[in-house]
C-alpha cells in the first residue's frame, strides 16, 4: 500500500518522533538511563538538517581516502623516476609477470591487501 499512495514527509517526520518517544521514554528508566538526546543521535532523527559535526566528518573521511591515493600515486612516481632501483625492478618484474599471465591478477592483489594488513 505505500508503494501506490506513500506517506508525506510531514507524517514519516511525526511518526518518526513518536517513535523516538516511545523509545526514550523506555530508555529513560533502564539503568542507566538514557537521554532524549542520545535517542534522537541513535536515531538520527533530524538527518535531514545540516550539521557541522557531520560535514567534518565526512571531510575527514573523504582526505584519508584522498591522502592514501595521493601517497600511492607519490610511491608510483618514485617507480617511474628509479628513485629506489630495487623496487623499480622488482615492480617492471611484477608488471611482466602479470602481463604474461592475467589470471594471476586476483590473486596478487589480494595477497599484496593480506600483507599490508598484516603489516600495519
Amino acid at each position: 500500500m505505500h508503494y501506490v499512495r506513500p506517506l508525506p514527509i510531514i507524517q514519516q517526520e511525526l511518526l518518526r518522533h513518536q517513535a523516538v518517544q516511545i523509545v526514550a521514554a523506555r530508555l529513560s528508566r533502564m539503568e542507566p538511563p538514557l537521554r532524549r538526546e542520545v535517542v534522537e543521535y541513535l536515531f538520527d532523527a533530524h538527518s535531514h538538517l545540516w550539521s557541522m559535526r557531520r560535514r567534518k566528518a565526512n571531510f575527514s573521511r573523504l582526505m584519508t581516502v584522498l591522502s592514501s591515493l595521493l601517497a600511492v600515486g607519490k610511491w608510483f612516481g618514485e617507480v617511474c623516476a628509479w628513485k629506489n632501483p630495487v623496487t623499480t625492478v622488482l615492480v617492471h618484474i611484477l608488471f611482466i609477470m602479470l602481463v604474461c599471465f592475467p589470471e594471476l591478477i586476483l590473486p596478487t592483489v589480494f595477497v599484496y591487501m593480506f600483507l599490508i594488513g598484516v603489516w600495519n
